[in-house]
Formats: structure tokens, C-alpha cells, sequence
């Protein structure tokens, strides 16, 4: 005869149930913080792992939202995390590329050929780990190092993959742009645009190429029109334009292989401070800039002597060297490993 479910079928079974009822109790009367220390070294290994385990499961939505100060003292709590932060990171940045890349990989082998860097919003988008949708990309050269008789070869070999190999479309080019071609295309200069560089940048820079491609975008439902600017400086570093930015919070940049904050403790904290050798000619006449980061949460300050946040080494003066000591560098390309993960600034 089949036993009514739900219903007890045996002595067996009843003395079984009772155990657990028993268990059950005892269970509900004690306290269930679990110490470590007080653990057998075969328990403790096993508490270890799990831990581990079940942690770097969550890790890279953790990461996902998380600003780089977070990730890196993630990658502090053992040599494991620092690996997965590592990959992570690269995972990130070639995510990130594929708005305007499929192959964001080469996309960074030629940044790397070239020495070229990747600025703007772009980039501190980011490193805040938030999605400000489909943003121009800015690409900055320097002059080369192939001497004075090819200064612009770096530049011809960048354009030529964005055109030739990414399919990207000329539309315009600015200041001395007229030796270079877009596959074939020779592209009719024109003055470059002060109301967005700047009269100051436009000092140190030679040309900026415009290209243009419709294509289809990760998180987007259909194609979009995503947007590439070039822009060539007038000296071998293209690093050294950043400083001429508007203010701190766009001053960093992504290399091949690196990622750098210059004002990481302002940027971090949402703030950002008028660059006044960049703003200095006639005042901030460019001030839709402004508008643009204050509507992302930014607080721009006209000095760094107002800002809103404790003094310390990354209270100074705006000017400093590209490598200071306040500045972020994060290795995560070619040749990185998880030992350079040690020191965060």
C-alpha cells in the first residue's frame, strides 16, 4: 500500500524525522558567525577556497560599478584577486572600445605602434565605471620620433588603419592637415576650432582629422554614427597636450598599455578645477564644457584653493609633471603583471 504523502511511512522514517526536528532546534539556539581562527587547518583551507570561490563569482559585477580606486584595492586582498583584476581590466578597456572597435585588441597594438593616447570623456567615463552612451572617441599623437623629414609618419600610419582597416569615413580636417591623405582622399584644411580646444591648445597642436563610421554598437538596437577625431600635436609626447585641457577631470589618458589619472583624488571625488593657462585668453569663453560635466555630478572650482575637499599632496597647484607623485598609473597591456598592482598611486 502506497503512503499518503506528506504522511510518515515508517519507524524508520518517524525516528529520522525526529533527529532532524532535534537538529533543527539545536541549530536555532546558536549563534552563526563563523571564526576562522577557530577552524581545523582542513576546514580553514576549505573555508578559504569557498570564500575565494564564491567571491570572484560576484567579483566582476562588484567591478563593473566600481570606480578604479575601488578595483585596485580589490586586487590588494591577495595575488589571486590581483590576477582576476588584472584580466578584468583588460576585459574593461576592450569593452569599452568596442563602441567604435571589433578588434578594440589591434585597435591598441596600433596605439601602441604609433604612440599614440586616448583622452577625454572617453576615458573618464571609464574610470568612473559609468556609461555616458555613445561618445566621440579622441585619439592624441605626438609629432613622431622619425625626425624632422617625416614628422607626420606616425600620424599617416594611424589614419591609414582607422580608414583602410576599420572602414572609417574623412569628413573634415583642421590646420595643417593638407600632407596627409585618407586613402587616397587629400582632405581641404581648414583653421583648426578655437572654441574647442582652446586658444592656448590650439598652440601646440598642427592638425585634427575628423572620420566617421555607422556601425553597430554593443547595447544599442540599431546602427549609430560613432565618431573619431585625430588630433596631432606639435611635439613628440602627445601626453603633453592633456595639460592644456580645460580643467583636471578630463586630464587623463589611456595608452597600449596604461591607464592615467593625473588628478585622481579631485577626479575621484567628483570635482574639477579651471585650467587658467588654458583659460587665461579672454576667460573661460568655452563654458558649455562646464555645463556638460556639472550635469554628469562634477563641482567645477575656479582654483584649487576652494575646493570642497581635505588639503593633501593632490591639493596643488594645477601644473604639474606628467608622472608626479599624486598621479594614477595602472598597468594593465603588454608585459603587465600582477606584481605591478602593488602601489596604487
Amino acid at each position: 500500500m502506497n503512503p499518503i504523502p506528506g504522511e510518515i511511512s515508517s519507524e524508520k522514517e518517524q525516528k529520522l524525522s525526529m533527529r532532524l526536528s532535534d537538529s533543527a532546534a539545536d541549530v536555532s539556539n546558536k549563534s552563526w558567525t563563523l571564526d576562522p581562527d577557530s577552524l581545523q587547518v582542513k576546514d580553514k583551507q576549505r573555508f578559504d577556497f569557498a570564500m575565494q570561490t564564491v567571491f570572484v563569482e560576484c567579483l566582476e559585477t562588484i567591478l563593473d560599478y566600481s570606480m578604479l580606486p575601488e578595483v585596485m584595492k580589490i586586487s590588494h586582498l591577495s595575488r589571486a584577486f590581483r590576477k582576476h583584476v588584472l584580466d578584468y581590466l583588460r576585459q574593461r578597456i576592450d569593452g569599452h572600445l568596442r563602441t567604435w572597435f571589433d578588434d578594440s585588441a589591434r585597435f591598441r597594438n596600433t596605439l601602441r605602434a604609433t604612440s599614440s593616447i586616448v583622452s577625454g570623456s572617453t576615458v573618464l567615463s571609464f574610470a568612473l565605471g559609468v556609461d555616458w552612451g555613445v561618445q566621440d572617441l579622441d585619439i592624441y599623437i605626438g609629432a613622431g620620433a622619425r625626425g624632422a623629414t617625416n614628422p607626420i609618419g606616425g600620424c599617416a600610419d594611424l589614419l591609414e588603419y582607422l580608414v583602410r582597416v576599420e572602414g572609417y569615413q574623412p569628413e573634415a580636417a583642421f590646420g595643417d592637415a593638407s600632407d596627409v591623405t585618407f586613402n587616397g582622399i587629400v582632405p581641404t584644411p581648414a583653421p583648426i576650432e578655437f572654441n574647442k580646444y582652446g586658444e592656448a591648445m590650439v598652440k601646440s597642436i598642427t592638425a585634427v582629422y575628423k572620420l566617421s563610421k555607422t556601425r553597430s554598437v554593443p547595447g544599442q538596437k540599431d546602427p549609430v554614427t560613432v565618431h573619431i577625431d585625430v588630433i596631432r600635436g606639435r611635439l613628440t609626447n602627445p601626453a603633453k597636450l592633456i595639460s592644456e585641457f580645460h580643467s583636471t577631470q578630463v586630464m587623463n589618458w589611456m595608452s597600449a598599455d596604461n591607464v592615467t589619472i593625473r588628478y585622481p583624488v579631485f577626479t575621484f571625488a567628483m570635482r574639477g578645477v579651471f585650467n587658467w593657462e588654458r583659460l587665461s585668453f579672454g576667460g573661460p569663453k568655452d563654458t558649455l564644457w562646464k555645463e556638460k560635466y556639472a550635469a554628469r555630478g562634477f563641482k567645477i572650482f575656479a582654483t584649487h584653493h576652494l575646493l570642497d575637499i581635505p588639503r593633501g599632496t593632490s591639493r596643488t597647484a594645477v601644473a604639474r609633471s606628467n608622472l608626479g607623485l599624486a598621479c594614477m598609473r595602472i598597468p594593465y597591456g603588454q608585459g603587465s603583471g600582477v606584481d605591478q598592482f602593488n602601489n596604487m598611486y
